[in-house]
């Protein structure tokens, strides 16, 4: 489990730093995670206020990894990291709203970030999008 979970965040790591301007402080904060350093990445992350550090840090604290699980900050980094227009934290607040997992489900404010990341090309915002207006379309 743990090894997915650090597969599936150096792959995002990765994604996302090749959308991103490469800023020191996230750097550095992928090379303390990459090296099991946890403590010095979130502390590097939480230094560089991009988008990328703080959907990286809603992850270490969503999931516990080299920081105490919080899912109300993981939360927090998460809106931080949507509201700079980040496409893949766009999607996950999205589907936090749908599924109402940490916040108040609220299928409208769910489906606005998902527009939001579909806008960008994310190709499983836009599937998801695409299937609840086809259900919307049907159930007229």
């Amino acid at each position: 489990m743990r090894r997915k979970l650090l597969t599936a965040l150096i792959g995002s790591v990765l994604f996302v730093s090749a959308a991103l301007p490469a800023f020191a402080d996230y750097a550095a904060g992928v090379v303390a995670y990459a090296a099991g350093n946890y403590e010095k990445a979130a502390r590097e992350f939480k230094s560089d206020e991009t988008a990328g550090s703080y959907f990286i840090l809603s992850q270490m604290y969503g999931s516990g990894i080299g920081l105490n699980q919080d899912k109300k900050t993981a939360l927090t980094y998460l809106h931080r990291a949507a509201e700079l227009g980040l496409d893949v934290a766009q999607a996950d607040l999205g589907l936090l709203y749908l599924e109402g997992a940490g916040v108040h489900a609220n299928e409208a404010e769910g489906l606005r970030w998902l527009r939001k990341a579909a806008a960008q090309g994310l190709p499983e915002a836009e599937t998801i999008v695409r299937a609840f207006t086809q259900v919307e379309v049907a159930s007229r």
